[in-house]
């Protein structure tokens, strides 16, 4: 079994944005303004006061929605994640803020490949081409429900970026196919020594008929073959994280996301 410590660390360290996000903050907090096709107007993604006591962290925490605020953000996403000071949850919901979202956050040794036995019906590709791209966009919006598709000419810059790290080692994303329609993705990125899954979705009408399986089944085969020592994922609890459990994932904490109006 992994250290709590270790995965507590590489959960932190996550953090991801598109290059067409702008970002405010600085040193004790991050907020990611969302591009519009995204689906989310501004997150806080990164909270680390200086010091850790209650009025450091009421202050940072009062800093960051002063600079949303000003930035013109109405409603503010908040991430708490498994390191961040317990206060800033306190703070949240003592501000009415509701949770939007909350995920487990698992990881496994990748000392040893789980049997997923995808089925042969289900053929999984990587996103090198602007199609498969389009497909993973696609796919992401219907399974979460949220979003719209980016603009042509993002999801071109998208197929190039995600073929360069597939082709260079370092992830990309998979879109499954049933009878040639687009059912399922799932994206992975290496990280150093540690894998992270990221976006796995599936569409309604595919779902318990092994597509995510066989995502899971090939963006593990990737991360072994490219050095990785550990996957990291962040589950949503009802969902995918029951999925991965059976994959031989730990549950080692949850992060929570929440929506606060400013």
């Amino acid at each position: 079994m992994i250290a709590a410590d270790v995965v507590a660390r590489e959960s932190a360290a996550w953090v991801w944005y598109p290059e067409d996000a702008r970002l405010l903050g600085g040193e004790e907090f991050l907020i990611v303004r969302w591009p519009a096709w995204f689906g989310t107007e501004a997150t806080v993604v990164r909270f680390s006061p200086a010091a850790t006591d209650d009025a450091a962290v009421e202050a940072a925490f009062e800093t960051a929605c002063g600079s949303a605020r000003a930035d013109g953000v109405g409603a503010l996403s908040w991430t708490h994640r498994m390191a961040d000071p317990p206060r800033a949850e306190e703070l949240l919901l003592a501000r009415g803020a509701e949770i939007h979202e909350a995920v487990d956050v698992l990881a496994r040794p990748l000392d040893e490949m789980p049997d997923l036995a995808p089925p042969a019906e289900v053929e999984v590709r990587w996103t090198l081409d602007v199609d498969t791209a389009a497909d993973s966009q696609r796919v992401a919006i219907a399974g979460f429900g949220e979003g719209e598709m980016p603009p042509p000419e993002r999801i071109e810059e998208i197929a190039a970026e995600e073929s360069a790290a597939t082709l260079g080692g370092l992830g990309g994303r998979v879109v499954a196919y049933l009878d040639g329609e687009a059912v399922g993705t799932c994206g992975l990125t290496i990280a150093g020594r540690t894998a992270r899954i990221w976006s796995a979705a599936t569409i309604p009408s595919a779902e318990r008929r092994g597509v995510f399986r066989a995502c899971l089944d090939e963006v593990l085969a990737y991360a072994a073959a490219h050095g990785a020592d550990m996957v990291l994922v962040k589950g949503r609890i009802e969902t995918s994280a029951p999925i991965f459990r059976r994959a031989g994932f730990e549950v080692y904490g949850q992060e929570r996301t929440y929506r606060l109006a400013l």
